[in-house]
């Protein structure tokens, strides 16, 4: 049953328990080599990434520790051992990280080559087939379509945003 501290997790996600301290961590180090793998992490991804973490419920310790976080200076290798937590279902954690890197990844409005090609060897470290990793691809980028209708249906004097782009914030 869902409450408001985990309805994020159920909606997105399917899963209403809050994943480990240490799990957390691990993941969003591994978020930051992906998004970090085209050479930068922008402005909108840092900004995607923080408003995920934040609705996901992770501490503000937490959050500030990926900040500080070095990760051109790091392995991915290092951290992808730690974000499984059922090896009767990797998925639970796996493909949640997979969708959140992608989606994180095309924050800036660009999906490079380089952060599919770390999504890629990822997904391969942790033995997901790269067909559910271009269904999972394909779900982030229906998920901009339907969020490009609905804020023009909301908006409809604004002209549509594209990925990236923030609306004005009324005042």
């Amino acid at each position: 049953m869902e409450s408001e501290d985990t309805f994020y997790l159920e909606q997105t996600y399917g899963i209403n328990t809050r994943p480990s301290r240490e799990l957390l961590i691990q993941y969003g180090k591994a978020i930051m080599f992906i998004v970090g793998a085209d050479g930068t992490i922008s402005d909108a991804e840092r900004t995607c990434w923080m408003g995920i973490a934040r609705a996901m419920g992770v501490p503000d310790d937490v959050r500030e520790e990926w900040l500080k976080f070095d990760w051109r200076h790091g392995r991915l290798e290092d951290c992808i051992p730690g974000l499984s937590t059922d090896p009767q279902n990797p998925g639970e954690v796996t493909l949640a990280f997979l969708y959140d890197a992608i989606r994180v990844s095309r924050a800036d409005g660009v999906y490079g080559t380089a952060e599919k090609a770390a999504v890629a060897k990822t997904a391969r470290a942790l033995g997901i087939p790269q067909s559910s990793v271009n269904a999972l691809e394909n779900l982030v980028e229906l998920e901009q379509s339907v969020r490009t209708l609905r804020l023009s249906l909301l908006h409809p004097a604004v002209p549509p945003l594209r990925v990236g782009e923030q609306r004005p914030r009324y005042r």
